[in-house]
């Protein structure tokens, strides 16, 4: 069938009808199998696709032709235009993707995001299952709201958008399947396409953000805090899921009435809650989220997970209820889970009776430590330790000559940090911030962290403005730019000179309310600071970082190791040592990143180790030994993690 079709007449044809619907539409033949014709089509409108469909078929010729419309997701919409170009029916995939704003975000769509397509549901059965659950009293009132009022015979925009509270993912699931499939119903939304967006990814940038939201018109984005998301984000920066936050926030006003948003939100995380809701102002939210039940509920709620487990429930699944209080469906999830496992364990296979579940040990030595204290117990770094107690104590005076009427003055407090990667520049700049505000020389204390991709716009103008959105949520803290120098371009008066001269500026008209902090390697920093003179007669101190030495790095690994319950025996300190001796020598050597990732592998192996014999029964209030056998450095990869800063 394929070889009667004239390709170049229907590249010519499809060119021409696509014209006409400018940015709104574009249909394409993708490929034909036998006697099937499969069709695809972007939207970036509410357009009448079987109308749009029937004009399109009747161009091209195809005659018999009996239609089914599904929506598809976004990968799958991406396979469909690259088979039209494979088979000659189109003239450039890359160029309609363009069109659409859809090449930005294939790049890295796996990466960041992932994408459903709803099931449809009729609104008696939502209504109906709504009946069987418990905590979901916001959800049906707000789906009884929806239903209220007839279908609108064309999309009007969103009124409202939805924040649920829950720590449980699959409580989200049900609650925003029902309201998006009812709101689908009464054409609220006219996209079955949910995506969905873990704030806790690292280094998702504005335009990423922007290209996903711009490809959901008409349909959903979750924004998810909640799950794994939240609990394994060990490693996520404070600051960067503020900048996070704010982008989500800025395009959700943006895009407010074309793109319906919901945010899931851990309702025990008050940080997050803190973060939120004070920047959220011109968006109207619906909070749909889990409210509690009382004790009679809740024992019910219980006994229903047992019976659909299959398993005979007896008293000791209620011994954590009390009668006086009130409970989540989430904890009762989690109640019943723990007791579930204890009878596999008991019950259903009491051979494993004498099992032991391994939990790991978290230190929290340091968790009311003020940032003075942390910063003297990190590792080594004396001169950059040294450095910085005299900027403090300087400034320390200054503050007391002004608060008793003294003449005072207010130095440049700009600085310039060099070393190698895993040297600690990031955590001590991070601490400084801290240590400047609790000790009433800074307002906030606040840390923000820069890089190339946030400073330098795409357009002439955009980059000085760029700039200044920096040092306004760097006010009050600390500007942290890291890898100064990837700023400046190969010519001089492009973007990159103009971020510099925006920098210079900025760090004049706000001298007194952000410190800014050039970090990066030392041979690269200095062509960075001949760039602009202006530049580097604002610079005060120049930090050096050294790379650590044998000694600190063991103390380092040892620091690693403690927090998670582990000391080494003697042969493996050896080693270890020797490992780090060794290493030092390679041009490519991570420092403290490495020292972390050799004592991650070293614990992984000794799990698989003590898992080998199994059954996990020891003492866990005694530290776990990693024994020489455990240290394995052939399993380090070159690509290293990002360090996080460490204490002793």
């Amino acid at each position: 069938m394929e070889d009667i079709i004239d390709k170049h007449k229907v590249r010519t044809i499809t060119e021409e009808f696509n014209k006409k619907n400018g940015l709104k539409a574009y249909i394409f033949l993708s490929e034909v199998m036998k006697d099937i014709f499969r069709l695809g089509a972007f939207l970036s409108d509410n357009l009448d696709l079987k109308e749009l469909q029937a004009e399109f078929i009747k161009e091209i010729n195809i005659k018999d032709f009996k239609s089914k419309i599904d929506e598809i997701a976004f990968l799958e919409s991406i396979n469909l235009i690259k088979k039209s170009d494979k088979n000659g029916f189109i003239s450039d995939d890359g160029e309609i993707l363009e069109k659409f704003g859809i090449d930005n975000l294939q790049r890295h769509f796996e990466d960041y995001f992932s994408e459903i397509v709803l099931e449809e549901r009729r609104n008696s059965e939502i209504v109906k299952s709504l009946k069987y659950c418990i905590g979901t009293d916001k959800l049906s009132k707000e789906i009884q709201r929806i239903v209220k009022s007839e279908p609108k015979t064309e999309f009007m925009g969103h009124p409202v958008h939805y924040y649920i509270k829950t720590n449980d993912s699959d409580s989200i699931k049900f609650y925003y399947k029902s309201l998006l499939c009812t709101l689908y119903n009464q054409k609220r939304i006219f996209s079955k396409r949910v995506s969905f967006y873990n704030i806790y990814t690292e280094r998702v940038d504005h335009d990423e953000l922007e290209a996903l939201f711009k490809n959901s018109v008409g349909g959903t984005i979750v924004i998810n805090a909640v799950g794994d998301c939240f609990y394994n984000r060990k490693h996520f920066d404070e600051d960067d899921l503020k900048r996070q936050v704010e982008y989500v926030l800025e395009l959700l006003k943006k895009y407010k009435h074309q793109v319906l948003t919901i945010f899931c939100i851990p309702y025990d995380n008050k940080h997050f809650h803190e973060l939120f809701f004070p920047i959220v102002n011109e968006v109207a939210f619906v909070n749909i989220s889990e409210n509690e039940v009382n004790f009679d509920r809740a024992c019910g709620y219980l006994g229903k997970l047992a019976k659909e487990r299959k398993i005979k429930h007896d008293s000791t699944l209620f011994y954590n209820l009390h009668k006086e209080l009130s409970y989540y469906p989430s904890e009762l999830k989690t109640i019943f889970e723990k007791w579930y496992d204890e009878n596999l364990r008991n019950s259903i296979y009491p051979q494993y009776k004498d099992a032991v579940v391994y939990l790991q040990k978290i230190d929290n030595s340091n968790a009311n430590e003020n940032a003075y204290e942390q910063f003297q117990n990190l590792v080594g770094l004396f001169e950059v330790k040294r450095l910085i107690n005299k900027i403090l104590c300087y400034n320390k005076l200054q503050k007391i000559y002004k608060d008793n009427g003294a003449i005072s003055a207010r130095a440049s407090m700009h600085m310039v940090f060099t070393g190698n990667p895993g040297t600690a520049k990031t955590t001590v700049a991070r601490l400084f911030a801290r240590i400047m505000q609790e000790n009433g020389l800074l307002s906030t204390g606040a840390f923000y962290e820069v890089s190339r991709q946030d400073l330098i716009a795409k357009y002439v103008g955009w980059t000085a403005k760029a700039v200044c959105n920096a040092f306004e949520k760097a006010k009050g803290g600390v500007l942290f730019i890291d890898e100064a120098y990837s700023l400046l371009d190969d010519r001089k008066g492009s973007f990159g000179d103009e971020a510099i001269s925006a920098i210079v500026q900025q760090m004049e008209n706000m001298r007194d309310d952000v410190i800014v902090i050039f970090a990066g390697y030392s041979d690269k920093m200095q062509n960075f600071l001949d760039r602009n003179e202006g530049l580097r007669s604002r610079i005060a101190h120049y930090v050096d970082f050294k790379d650590y030495s044998t000694d600190e790095l063991y103390q380092i690994a040892e620091y690693f190791a403690k927090t998670t319950n582990m000391k080494f025996s003697d042969k493996a300190v050896a080693k270890i040592k020797d490992i780090f001796y060794t290493a030092r020598s390679n041009p490519n050597f991570g420092n403290g990143r490495f020292a972390r990732n050799l004592i991650e592998h070293a614990h992984m192996n000794m799990a698989e180790r003590i898992m080998a014999n199994g059954k996990v029964c020891f003492d866990f209030s005694v530290p776990q030994e990693i024994s020489e056998d455990d240290i394995d450095f052939q399993t380090l990869g070159s690509k290293e993690k990002r360090a996080i800063g460490f204490s002793c």
